[in-house]
């Protein structure tokens, strides 16, 4: 298997971390809107959801401090 090329569209340190910004506000995005949709369908998985949510806001955090 051959590695993964990555081509991130930046040309310094401050736009990859402003782009890295944006991609973790997505992620958080994403997981809030998945808790809320368990908490209907599937209870018992809110709290492992919530606890990758914890994560995802502390990048976010350290991005948004850069």
């Amino acid at each position: 298997i051959l590695p993964c090329n990555y081509s991130f569209l930046v040309n310094s340190i401050e736009e990859f971390f402003k782009l890295a910004d944006i991609i973790t506000s997505v992620g958080i995005g994403a997981t809030i809107g998945l808790a809320e949709r368990l908490t209907f369908t599937d209870p018992v998985l809110v709290k492992s959801v919530s606890l990758i949510l914890t994560v995802e806001s502390r990048y976010n955090i350290f991005f948004w401090h850069l």
